[in-house]
C-alpha cells in the first residue's frame, strides 16, 4: 500500500479535494484507505506521549507486581 500525505480543508459538506497529482495515480474503481489526522492541543499531546513512553517500557512480565499487597 502506498501513502500520500497533504493538507486539506474539508467543504462545508465535509468533502476533501484531493491534490491533481494524487488523482492522477488514483484507480477510481479501486477504494482507497482514508485516515483524518486533527491537531491535538499541546496537553493532550504530551499527556499521550507520556503514557506511550510509559507503555514501552511495560512487560507481560512485570504483571508479578500487580497482585503484591503492601506490608
Amino acid at each position: 500500500m502506498r501513502a500520500f500525505e497533504f493538507t486539506a480543508h474539508p467543504t462545508e459538506n465535509g468533502s476533501i479535494q484531493l491534490p491533481p497529482g494524487i488523482v492522477s495515480q488514483v484507480n477510481p474503481d479501486v477504494g482507497v484507505k482514508v485516515i483524518v489526522l486533527l491537531p491535538e492541543d499541546d496537553e493532550q499531546a504530551w499527556i499521550k506521549f507520556g503514557m506511550d513512553q510509559f507503555a514501552k517500557g511495560y512487560s507481560p512480565e512485570d504483571n508479578i507486581y500487580d497482585d503484591l499487597r503492601a506490608g
